[in-house]
């Protein structure tokens, strides 16, 4: 689960709003609170991301999946969803998260 707190220069209050990127409509909700609270984005930064320190030869389908789901599939709906509530000029910032550890060892 991604924990959200948003702030306004304009106003000193703040929301907080519990999403899991991996869920669209999580992102649906947390946009439009965003948006009903504070008006249009000025930057999205695109930040969450798990990791697992599994050996790359010994990472299982279910494990790669999970951790697609919520670094890539969740950055590229983040940014898709958060489309229409972006300012005119507004800046998107993504961070790429690498998941685990290449090094096996010996050999390698």
């Amino acid at each position: 689960m991604l924990r959200l707190t948003v702030t306004s220069p304009m106003h000193r209050d703040a929301l907080a709003v519990r999403a899991d990127v991996t869920q669209i409509a999580d992102l649906d909700q947390l946009f439009t609170q965003v948006s009903d609270n504070f008006g249009p984005v000025d930057v999205l930064f695109v930040n969450a991301g798990i990791s697992r320190f599994t050996p790359l030869d010994h990472v299982e389908e279910a494990e790669f999946d999970e951790i697609m789901n919520a670094n890539f599939k969740g950055a590229f709906f983040t940014i898709q969803r958060a489309l229409p509530h972006l300012r005119d000029g507004a800046s998107i910032i993504g961070r790429v998260v690498i998941p685990g550890p290449v090094d096996q060892g010996e050999g390698w």
